[in-house]
């Protein structure tokens, strides 16, 4: 009797998750792509640094996009039921992992700078610094393994296992410490001036956004991080490939969202424009935040009024 041929293993966590991935990713590409319009449209006076930021996060999620898109065309097309080359992908896949950590890497360098300039401390950024080099670091060897042996994804169980947990834990770590410095640093900022209305609600708005920019990556990441010590197979594939374009997306909603401050031009520089545009503002007049401060001696109270303009537009 002739040896049966070995039995296919399910396809489901293995060529699903990238199919998955791919879907998702280019559906939160197309989001991203408006935001990006959107963001030009707007905020035309923004600094040039700020504006080349979202054009390049534009063009390495395309990169992204078009790399993992050839990578399931050929694994779904031109070698349509070869189990070696579902499991050996082509170098494309490496190309992927290359724009992922470009762009995770300069969303997460831009909260950094936004931590150094509310705290007006480089302690806490120049950690973030470190970790997103480091994961930057271990992406890179990742890139080159990938291209340079023909073990496919057997790789990230093997030899780049300890890779892959750096990897898939520095990013919600670097998420985590950042949302709580912003918001640690803001609550500061309102426990001193929190008494003034209109200051009281511009912080809560901004420790609001702090929290949801960074959940739903920090979310990602570990559920990726558990999926990969848990399960055999690729599940874990569908929320790699999806997460570069969580973390462009949540830039831009932070950028875009500044418009709902569209009546305050010193707030809408809070939020990191560097130059106010007055077309934008509905109202062409200045706005002055007061901050007072109460001190008391037996019975006299007397109240300072302390204009905050230029000031407070350095926050985030």
């Amino acid at each position: 009797m002739s040896a049966s041929p070995p039995a296919t293993p399910p396809l489901d966590g293995i060529l699903g998750a990238i199919v998955i991935g791919a879907v998702v990713g280019t559906f939160l590409f197309g989001i991203g792509t408006l935001q990006t319009y959107h963001y030009y449209r707007r905020y035309s006076s923004d600094s040039k640094a700020l504006k080349t930021l979202v054009g390049a996060l534009w063009f390495m999620e395309l990169g992204h996009s078009i790399s993992i898109w050839h990578t399931l065309y050929q694994i779904v097309v031109t070698f349509f039921g070869q189990l070696p080359h579902i499991l050996n992908p082509p170098h494309s896949v490496s190309m992927s992992v290359l724009f992922a950590a470009l762009s995770t890497g300069a969303v997460q360098t831009f909260y950094a700078f936004r931590i150094r300039r509310l705290s007006g401390h480089w302690f806490i950024p120049i950690i973030c610094f470190l970790l997103t080099a480091a994961r930057f670091s271990f992406n890179v060897l990742m890139l080159i393994t990938f291209w340079t042996s023909s073990s496919g994804f057997e790789l990230m169980k093997t030899r780049l296992h300890w890779a892959m947990i750096s990897v898939s834990s520095l990013a919600p770590s670097v998420d985590i410490l950042t949302a709580g410095s912003l918001c640690f640093y803001l609550w500061k900022i309102r426990s001193r001036g929190g008494h003034i209305g209109q200051t009281r609600t511009m912080l809560d708005t901004l420790i609001l956004w702090s929290v949801e920019t960074t959940t739903i990556t920090s979310a990602a990441g570990i559920l990726q991080l558990i999926l990969f010590l848990s399960r055999p197979d690729l599940a874990w594939m569908a929320l790699f490939l999806i997460q570069p374009k969580l973390f462009s997306n949540s830039i831009l909603a932070h950028l875009n969202g500044r418009q709902r401050f569209r009546k305050a031009p010193t707030v809408h520089n809070l939020m990191g424009s560097g130059n106010y545009d007055p077309r934008v503002a509905t109202q062409d007049v200045g706005v002055v935040f007061r901050m007072e401060t109460i001190s008391e001696s037996g019975r006299d109270i007397q109240a300072n009024s302390v204009e905050k303009t230029g000031h407070i537009s350095q926050l985030v």
